[in-house]
C-alpha cells in the first residue's frame, strides 16, 4: 500500500514496556477500519485486556500547552500512568511510569472519559515491525466494528504493510491530514462508540 503526501506517521513518545518516566521517540501510524468479520483477531499472536482513563488538558491564557494525562490498565494487574504533551509540531512527548492499583482507581474518579479494549498483536512478516489492533467495547460490553491499528516505525515508510485483517472501511490519512468527514467519524467513535458512558441516555438526563 502505498503512502502519500496526506499521510504522515505521527512523532511521539511512548513505549508500554519502557515504565521509568524517561522520554523516548517514537513514529507511529494510526489508522481505523471497519472490520469485516470481528473473528480474524483471534489470529493474533499475542493480546491483552486494557482500560484507559484520559483528563484531556486544554490551552489556557497563562498555559499554551495542550496534551493529555492518562492512566491505563493491562489484563488488571499492570496499571501504568502516562503523561503526553503535544508540541508545537504536532509531535508528542510521552512519559510513562508504573504505579499502584490504588492509583489508577483514585484517577478513574476523575477522568471525564474511558475505554476498554482487545489490544491484539500481528507481526509484520520479514520484519521487526508489528501491528496493534484494538478491538473497543461500548458500555454494554458489546465490541465495536471499527478498530483501530497502530504500526510503530524506527523510521517513515515508503510503503506500509498490508493490513493484518479485511475491512470494508478504511481512514488512512493521518491526524492532522484528515478530511472533515474522517474526523467527525473519528470523534463519534471516542465519544459515543467507544465510551464506557451510556452518553445518550446521560444527555437524556440531563435535558
Amino acid at each position: 500500500m502505498s503512502l502519500n503526501r496526506l499521510l504522515t506517521a505521527r512523532r511521539t513518545v511512548s513505549q508500554e514496556d519502557n515504565t521509568d518516566g524517561l522520554t523516548r521517540k517514537e513514529l507511529e501510524y494510526v489508522f481505523f477500519l471497519k472490520a469485516n468479520d470481528l473473528s480474524q483477531l483471534d489470529r493474533c499472536t499475542s493480546e491483552e485486556m486494557q482500560e484507559q482513563w484520559t483528563i484531556f488538558i486544554e490551552p489556557t491564557t497563562y498555559n499554551p500547552n495542550k496534551g493529555q494525562v492518562r492512566v491505563r490498565s493491562i489484563d488488571k494487574r499492570k496499571f501504568i500512568l502516562t503523561n503526553k504533551v503535544v508540541q508545537p509540531d504536532g509531535s508528542r512527548n510521552e512519559n510513562e511510569l508504573e504505579v499502584t492499583k490504588e492509583f489508577y482507581e483514585q484517577f478513574k474518579l476523575l477522568a471525564p472519559d474511558g475505554f476498554r479494549k482487545r489490544r491484539c498483536r500481528f507481526p509484520v512478516t520479514g520484519t521487526d515491525l508489528v501491528w496493534e489492533v484494538d478491538l473497543f467495547y461500548d458500555h454494554n460490553g458489546n465490541p465495536v466494528d471499527w478498530v483501530k491499528l497502530d504500526l510503530e516505525v524506527p523510521e517513515p515508510l515508503d510503503s506500509i504493510p498490508e493490513f493484518p485483517i479485511t475491512y470494508s472501511q478504511a481512514i488512512i490519512n493521518q491526524p492532522g491530514k484528515r478530511t472533515m468527514e474522517e474526523e467527525v467519524i473519528v470523534r463519534q467513535l471516542f465519544e459515543k462508540e467507544y465510551s464506557l458512558w451510556d452518553k445518550d441516555s446521560l444527555e437524556t438526563l440531563s435535558r
